[in-house]
């Protein structure tokens, strides 16, 4: 069972990640047999108005597991057609590959092209069993471990790869072929259905391949021996018009039995040489978006390094009703790394109606484009310190946490764990200190939430006053701040006042009993190398 929610991001990462096999000296490839990461093809089109949502999905698997799953969005087939003065995210390759599967539905996936567990002759697949199949995938031992390296020369638009491979049980590779993509990020073009028009980001963009659509064949593998692939092309500049940024591109490299069961993918950015890109990073909004309340001593935001050098301090402004605040951050964000970060910063007053907008201002010292989340919040809810806790798991309770944290966001209780394939109810009173604000929090590891049947929790003070009351927990989790006692300022809620099925997205929008908060979402992690600025 993964733990992922401890107070320091080096904890958090490695418990997260994929575990790296032990690794001998003068090879980048690991021995230890590990499971089998997934590669996700998703064939989608800019005219596919179900197809943001598909997009979604494959974020926040990936948002976990980005050691673990890697995407290639494949735009091909009549709804990948673009009107005029739309971009053009198809290639012949895609086509082929298109082609060859057979897809005629959009959005669909194929999973480590092969056929889910229950269903041998299903290999494409709808959005909804992505998840799943990544979960039985990932609980299979690869035959094979891979890992790669690559660089990129500015001068000479010379890409160079090396992927290296360790063999633990040849038996099931047959006609073994490694393939290599490169793909491409923040690609900004229309969408049908991304509501945001001509501006929609287009992420794992598939724009060619290193050496051939279906690879080459890889002879003589046997058990305990290495196999080592080094290639090198000259990269395009654009791609049917579309231009290839460099510093927005990565790689995916996947064994296959033939053309289809891959047997393992692994993935890389590279490294840059002789190529100066613009200092730029973007930042998202959080894994559990920013509710009716919000108590937390600091501001969770992911962000994103679009740049070709190292960035080691970034500086934001955040402006918390009206007033603005200067925050830094230290640390190492490697160039196109995803860091979950926390930055401090205590509101010096929360009322019953509350803004705030982190907007990133510079990078290394230098000013940058400004990029920002937003948020809109009350207070915390008042109780006295008796609180009863009443939970419903759902069968896959191993994905799951249910916890109580102080405002620092330390845990100060963790109800279960809870075993696997049962549904748990329990109910519990804890008794808290006054005058303190707790968060309880419920998270889902995979970010598909707790239903099939649905999870839920009710918590209650020792006067009968309803704390919370959330009956469906979708995505990655939720969470309820209160306050014990009733201090000064903070008036008592009733259970009349108090409406469980009210929700609020980041803008502060009220989401409706029958919708979904479909915003992108962050992993929480207290870097304690960010500082306030005076």
């Amino acid at each position: 069972m993964r733990k992922f929610y401890t107070l320091t991001l080096a904890a958090l990462c490695s418990l997260c990640f994929t575990a790296t096999p032990a690794v001998a000296d003068d090879h980048i490839v690991g021995t230890e047999v590990t499971k089998k990461n997934v590669l996700l093809e998703d064939y989608t089109g800019i005219h596919c108005g179900n197809c943001p949502d598909a997009h979604k999905i494959a974020a926040n698997i990936v948002r976990n597991h980005h050691e673990s799953v890697y995407v290639m969005a494949i735009h091909a087939g009549s709804y990948a057609v673009p009107g005029r003065d739309e971009i053009d995210m198809r290639t012949d390759e895609g086509e082929q590959i298109h082609n060859y599967f057979g897809i005629s539905g959009y959005p669909s996936g194929i999973l480590n092209r092969t056929h889910i567990s229950d269903d041998p002759n299903n290999l494409v697949v709808t959005r909804s069993y992505w998840v799943r199949m990544c979960k039985e995938q990932m609980a299979i031992d690869a035959p094979v471990n891979l890992a790669m390296t690559a660089t990129y020369d500015g001068s000479t638009k010379r890409l160079s790869v090396t992927v290296e491979g360790y063999c633990n049980d040849a038996s099931r590779l047959n006609n073994p072929r490694l393939t290599i993509a490169y793909l491409q990020d923040n690609i900004m073009g229309a969408q049908q259905g991304g509501l945001v028009g001509e501006e929609y980001m287009h992420q794992h963009i598939l724009r060619g391949f290193v050496n051939g659509l279906w690879g080459e064949a890889i002879t003589g593998i046997a058990d305990g021996e290495y196999f080592t692939k080094t290639y090198t092309i000259d990269l395009p500049t654009e791609v049917r018009d579309v231009p290839l940024i460099p510093a927005d591109m990565h790689l995916v490299a996947y064994l296959t039995n033939g053309k289809e069961e891959v047997q393992q993918v692994t993935g890389c950015k590279p490294t840059y040489e002789n190529y100066d890109a613009p200092l730029m990073a973007t930042i998202a909004d959080p894994l559990i978006p920013v509710t009716k309340s919000y108590a937390f001593n600091f501001i969770e935001t992911n962000i994103e390094s679009r740049s070709a050098v190292t960035i080691t301090s970034a500086t934001f402004d955040v402006n918390y009703n009206g007033q603005h605040y200067t925050v830094e951050w230290d640390g190492e964000l490697l160039p196109g790394e995803k860091k979950d970060i926390s930055i401090p910063f205590t509101p010096p007053e929360i009322t019953n109606s509350n803004s705030l907008t982190l907007t990133l201002k510079a990078l290394n010292g230098q000013n940058v484009t400004t990029s920002s989340i937003k948020g809109s919040f009350g207070q915390p809810i008042a109780c006295n310190p008796t609180l009863s806790v009443a939970i419903k798991t759902n069968k896959e309770a191993a994905e799951n946490h249910f916890l109580l944290r102080d405002t620092e966001g330390n845990i100060v209780k963790e109800f279960g764990p809870f075993p696997q394939g049962e549904i748990s109810e329990v109910s519990e009173t804890v008794e808290l200190e006054e005058g303190k604000t707790y968060c309880f929090e419920v998270t889902d590891e995979w970010g598909d939430g707790i239903a099939s049947p649905s999870g839920r929790y009710t918590l209650k003070d020792s006067d009968g006053t309803l704390v919370a009351q959330v009956m469906s927990i979708s995505y990655f989790g939720s969470r309820t701040f209160f306050t014990t006692s009733n201090p000064t300022g903070i008036a008592p809620v009733s259970k009349a006042g108090f409406k469980p099925a009210e929700r609020f997205g980041i803008d502060g929008v009220r989401i409706g009993n029958n919708q979904k908060n479909t915003q992108p979402y962050i992993l929480r992690s207290a870097d304690k190398t960010i500082k306030i600025l005076k």
